[in-house]
């Protein structure tokens, strides 16, 4: 009922706004209060069945009084064909003894049915714990009915109350949930970490001092020298696991990043600090999305200096 998420009093001075959009401010309880409300009929409107009295605040910018009409929601039309019902467990007590007030079973109605029903909406009643047994389960019925000054009801329903924990498949009612989306658009089947790491201050020449391959610094090693690549590998592991507790396993194959790596001078446009004298090469990884290693998806960025 997502139709009335607002309590009464609000939805009244919506009422108001929405009929009189030349009204040149908007009513609210800051400048109009409203009296309690009374039964009414109007002629030719049958949908109208209430009256209350508009006064303007004292000390505001306005003056007088003007009676309006509207319509009050009938409980009873409102829950026809449906079965108010609050599963909620209390430790069991002695027959016929309170178990809980209607006033605090109000936010479970509200948040199962949609409503914003208030204490100023419904008269406060006992709910007793109750002797009838289903599957288990004591449950008690009762009466709910609204107050006589409630500005948005009339009428009653009945409310069932069952001494059990609440069911989440009938309190879940969508359960075909919506993909979702990752950075760069990519849906996948199965989570994985999303990885955005930024660092400095990285001596790649003391870690891949021990292992050089033709064309360091200025390329990755060959697909084809396991060795290397694997050094590579582990000394890119170490440094973000060094930095930012993070500790990826990448795939023992080369093909477990995409393209490897890449090692350039960015432009001073893009990157400034790329080519100051402190960092002026920058190592960009990228992951294979598309492939089952346990990397993540995401880009690291390694800022350094040679």
């Amino acid at each position: 009922m997502p139709l009335y998420l607002k309590p009464s009093k609000d939805e009244v001075y919506d009422l108001i706004n929405q009929a009189n959009p030349n009204l040149g401010f908007v009513a609210s309880p800051l400048n109009v209060s409203l009296s309690a409300p009374a039964a009414a009929t109007v002629s030719g409107q049958p949908n109208l069945n209430t009256k209350t009295t508009l006064s303007a605040v004292q000390g505001g910018d306005f003056m007088g009084r003007k009676e309006v009409f509207y319509r009050r929601r009938n409980l009873t039309s409102l829950f026809r064909g449906i079965t108010v019902q609050i599963d909620l467990y209390r430790a069991p007590v002695a027959s016929n003894q309170i178990a809980y007030t209607l006033y605090q079973l109000l936010p479970y109605i509200n948040a199962k049915y949609g409503m914003s029903l208030t204490e100023d909406d419904l008269i406060n009643i006992n709910v007793l714990y109750g002797s009838t047994v289903e599957g288990g389960f004591n449950t008690t019925t009762v009466t709910v009915t609204a107050k006589a000054t409630s500005m948005g009801y009339i009428g009653s329903f009945a409310l069932k109350w069952k001494s059990a924990p609440q069911d989440l498949a009938t309190m879940i009612g969508v359960s075909e949930l919506g993909g979702r989306l990752y950075p760069g658009g990519n849906d996948f089947t199965a989570h994985k970490r999303i990885l955005n790491f930024m660092g400095y201050g990285t001596d790649w020449s003391a870690i891949f001092a021990a292992n050089p391959w033709s064309g360091y610094p200025t390329a990755p090693p060959s697909a084809s020298n396991t060795t290397q690549t694997l050094a590579w590998n582990a000394a890119i592991a170490a440094e973000l696991a060094r930095q930012y507790g993070e500790s990826p396993i990448p795939s023992n194959s080369y093909a477990g990043w995409t393209g490897g790596a890449v090692i350039h001078t960015l432009p001073s446009a893009q990157l400034p600090e790329a080519n100051s004298r402190y960092y002026n090469r920058c190592i960009v990884i990228g992951t294979n999305v598309a492939s089952e290693d346990t990397v993540g998806v995401g880009r690291f960025y390694f800022h350094f200096n040679v």
